[in-house]
């Protein structure tokens, strides 16, 4: 395998990842239960739910990211602005997102190239939808009208990442394609834990997960543990604000055509909530992710900020 086809396997990868930072199922590794409204919360401890009222939200987004695989590596930065719409839909949230300006954008090594408006793309292209319930799983439908275009170009290009990786020849990136992969993880409301958190007590959570590779069919079962710890509420204001902080670790293995594939993930960040509202109000996270294919290796580091309001 060519260290560029290496490199584009793990911009695949990197591509398709689901929302990151705080667990996306349950503990049993299914789908997390929609709890609904779980009313005040208790002196004891407190539960996170987003609102189920229509509202749209202003977001504001920062995504850094480096990836290094067989002695290359591409670097992103990116600053957004985006509408978030919230909508009910039964006992579920449709939540419809929609860049509204790249403000910043620096590419570097893979993902600079020569005539490549990646600005003018997003801003063009920079739209999706998904359901969720009140913690904000999400459950990405590509058939949501809002979906079927970038779903369409990000399958079409995984599939040519395959292809080339299969014959061991360069795998071909496009940057605009690229960037608007990372966008659904950036602009998706975080999701919340399940459980509620009492004040300064960490609550750990372990499940197993899978995660499929890319297109390759080839999926990796992942031992997940997140430790969540509500480290303030703040009644100075007109709102309750609550404010946590989460670390992580996630490894998986199985064995490829090349080799075993080891992934190994820790992720820390935190999540300042309005209790009031029920919204988000901003959120950090620092993602480290390493995989090994065989005699190849790579890293990727992922920084994202956000901020909302109405």
């Amino acid at each position: 395998m060519s260290r560029s086809a290496v490199l584009g396997v793990i911009l695949a990868f990197a591509a398709c990842k689901p929302a990151p930072g705080i667990p996306t199922t349950a503990p049993d590794g299914g789908a997390a239960p929609t709890d609904g409204d779980p009313g005040p919360p208790s002196e004891a401890a407190t539960v996170l739910r987003y609102d189920a009222s229509a509202r749209t939200l202003r977001q504001t987004g920062h995504l850094e990211l480096v990836q290094r695989g067989a002695g290359q590596y591409a670097e992103a930065v990116l600053d957004v602005t985006a509408s978030v719409a919230i909508e009910p839909k039964g006992d579920r949230l449709e939540v419809v997102w929609k860049v509204g300006e790249v403000k910043g954008l620096e590419l570097r090594g893979a993902l600079q190239q020569e005539g490549d408006d990646t600005k003018g793309f997003l801003e063009t292209h920079g739209i999706g939808a998904y359901l969720s319930d009140l913690r904000g799983q999400a459950e990405v439908d590509p058939a949501l009208p809002q979906n079927v275009e970038r779903e369409e170009k990000l399958v079409a290009m995984r599939q040519r990442i395959a292809d080339a990786t299969a014959a061991g020849k360069p795998a071909p990136i496009i940057p605009g394609l690229q960037m608007l992969s990372y966008l659904p993880p950036l602009l998706q409301l975080p999701t919340l834990p399940e459980e509620a958190l009492p004040l300064n007590e960490p609550v750990i959570v372990r499940r197993d997960e899978e995660t499929e590779l890319g297109d390759t069919g080839l999926v990796l079962p992942f031992d997940v543990e997140v430790k969540y710890t509500l480290v303030r509420i703040d009644d100075s204001g007109a709102s309750r604000l609550a404010e946590m902080v989460f670390e992580g670790t996630a490894s998986g293995s199985q064995e490829g055509p090349g080799g075993e594939i080891v992934i190994e993930s820790k992720q820390s960040g935190s999540l300042l909530f309005d209790l009031t509202k029920r919204i988000p109000v901003s959120y950090e996270s620092s993602r480290t992710e390493s995989i090994e294919m065989g005699q190849f290796s790579g890293e990727t580091e992922t920084t994202l900020r956000a901020s909302w309001e109405e």
